[in-house]
């Protein structure tokens, strides 16, 4: 009997190690904090290009935004000791690095902040025209385990032509350089767009370069961010640009990201709303399944309507929030539509701790059972193309000449490594009626209590004896 009950009481601390087996190794969990910890802490080299060639005169033509902007980067990027060293270059055919002091951030900031059109005329570098593919190829294969940091105006310019052939020739060069450098360093992208007073002489490369003086006027320039994915990450959670005002004149961005389809952490919502349909949760919100869907049924115009809100922990996507709150980024089942994407402001609702975005859902049409599946994708954001012209006989602080073919080979190079993978998935589990998980208590705790009654039996019948 002492033997029995010795072995039921074995297998009952079994069992419940059993349903406790998916907790991670302790030691194992440290370790990956560990690992992780080391590299947000590791700091990289940065190297600033600025293209020199005469374009670019007009935004260093007096205390223009340009410099300030500049000015700021070197600033943050210091100040939240991100860097292990910091250079400054010009660049155009050939780099020509601007020699300070052992690299002195002050001295850097000094001799942007005073820089002139004769400083960017005056060096080794040509700068008589700027062939982009070139100098973006140079700005990241000379260095490209550090962060690289591209100053442009981005208008194409080249010696060969300006017409539609010669802009796509330059977009399937950029797509191919680009491809080879994402495959082999792991290369991510971020693309800002600014504007600045430009005083200077601009060039029509659709009229083969004729010069307009412009007396002063707004015209957008962009910082083109690349590095080794965990380095613009990093920079990316130090640096907000998009929510900083002291970046003057910030217009957009364009992230190209390493996506790994990762499944952030989610929950389902209650809904309070019964004019948005009725829907019932397996035991744990966290599992995403819905049961009992019911939508709402308008009974003057017999449309049906179901609505449902996700919570979901979005903050390991190193984008602004434009970006992340932007439905046209998002793919979604077929029947489904993403109403909104907010940001969770109120961080004491218990409700919502430990997330910080909530995704609202809907549908006009539920089968007996789906999975919902929303995508993050990396699309090209439509101010791309809404930059890019072929006719620049009218410069503006909008439109940059060529500027979306330019685009458009970096984002292809992005979709050819990594064939649409998606930024993160998240799937749930829609149901008209009970789905076969919520009901059914999990296999280790239905043979914990097969042990206890066989336990209990044995004593009684002991006790009977």
């Amino acid at each position: 009997m002492k033997t029995l009950r010795y072995y039921t009481i074995c297998l009952a601390l079994a069992l419940l190690s059993c349903g406790r087996s998916n907790n991670q190794n302790p030691a194992k969990e440290n370790k990956t904090n560990n690992t992780q910890a080391q590299e947000d802490n590791k700091k990289y080299n940065y190297n600033i290009y600025i293209e020199n060639s005469e374009s670019m005169f007009g935004y260093v033509n007096g205390n223009t935004e340009f410099k300030d902007v500049l000015v700021r980067f070197i600033s943050d990027i210091v100040n939240n000791n991100l860097n292990n060293k910091l250079s400054l270059s010009f660049i155009n055919d050939t780099i020509c690095p601007q020699q300070t002091s052992k690299n002195n951030p002050l001295e850097i900031q000094y001799f942007v902040q005073n820089l002139k059109p004769v400083n960017l005329q005056n060096t080794s570098c040509t700068n008589n025209t700027s062939y982009l593919p070139n100098i973006l190829e140079k700005s990241i294969k000379t260095n490209p385990q550090d962060v690289n940091i591209l100053i442009s105006d981005c208008v194409f310019s080249s010696d060969k032509g300006s017409s539609t052939r010669y802009l796509s020739i330059a977009k399937e060069t950029v797509r191919t350089l680009l491809h080879k450098q994402i495959e082999t360093n792991n290369i991510a992208t971020v693309v800002y767009k600014f504007k600045s007073s430009f005083f200077g002489k601009y060039f029509v490369e659709s009229n083969n370069g004729q010069t307009i003086d412009i007396p002063g006027t707004q015209r957008p320039y962009y910082v083109i961010i690349t590095g080794p994915s965990a380095s613009v990450n990093q920079f990316l959670t130090k640096i907000k640009v998009a929510e900083t005002r002291e970046y003057k004149n910030y217009q957009n961005s364009f992230y190209l990201l390493t996506p790994n389809s990762s499944k952030p952490a989610s929950k389902i919502l209650i809904n309070n709303n019964k004019k948005e349909g009725n829907y019932n949760l397996s035991k744990n919100a966290k599992d995403l399944i819905i049961n009992n869907a019911k939508p709402f049924i308008d009974p003057e115009t017999k449309e049906s309507k179901f609505v449902f809100k996700v919570a979901s922990n979005l903050s390991f996507v190193k984008a602004d929030e434009s970006y992340i709150t932007n439905v046209s980024n998002y793919e979604i089942t077929k029947d489904f539509k993403i109403e909104s994407i907010v940001k969770i402001t109120d961080t004491s609702n218990i409700i919502t701790k430990g997330f910080d975005h909530i995704i609202t859902l809907s549908s006009n049409k539920l089968n007996q059972t789906q999975t919902v599946q929303i995508k993050l994708k990396t699309k090209t954001p439509n101010w791309v193309a809404e930059t890019g012209t072929e006719d620049d006989g009218n410069p503006d602080e909008v439109h940059t000449f060529g500027f979306s073919y330019l685009m458009e080979g970096v984002s292809q190079a992005y979709n050819d490594v990594y064939n649409g993978k998606d930024q993160f998935v998240i799937e749930i589990q829609v149901n008209k009626g009970d789905s076969a998980n919520s009901s059914k208590i999990s296999m280790p705790w239905i043979l914990l209590i097969i042990a206890v009654v066989l336990f209990a039996g044995i004593i009684i019948l002991k006790n009977k004896k």
